[in-house]
């Protein structure tokens, strides 16, 4: 007969839960150890700048209206994998830019563009969609 081991289940599910606990904390996540996490496993990178220090939304439209043809050039990195966008609504009333992307070739390639920790002054993240 075989017996269940209840209690190594339970700690497994404890275990899980706290992992995506930690995770999900903007504070671990932008821990130089959660930034390596994210850069090496989900090739992404997160600029976790406070919203008190964010620009206005105001801001970051105009980086990107009197950039476009920076922009341009990302998103044509792999044309309709490659977005670039102000997000709004992680920070009411201030801005970031969000830039998806579909390979890490395409993340080395837009922060060859770039070339800066910001968009132009703005303080951008990317994620591998």
């Amino acid at each position: 007969m075989l017996l269940r081991r209840p209690v190594p289940t339970a700690l497994g599910v404890v275990a899980l839960a706290s992992l995506v606990v930690l995770l999900l904390d903007n504070d671990v996540f932008c821990s130089q150890r959660g930034q390596l996490v994210d850069r090496l496993i989900h090739h992404g990178r997160a600029h976790c700048v406070p919203c008190e220090d964010l620009s206005s939304f105001l801001n970051a439209m105009r980086a990107i209206s009197e950039h476009q043809d920076t922009e341009r050039q990302i998103e044509e990195v792999n044309p309709g994998f490659v977005d670039v966008f102000v997000n709004s609504w992680s920070c009411p009333g201030k801005g970031d830019i969000h830039i998806n992307y579909a390979t890490g070739r395409d993340r080395t390639e837009i922060e060859r563009i770039i070339g800066a920790e910001t968009f132009f002054g703005i303080p951008y993240n990317l994620f591998n969609t």
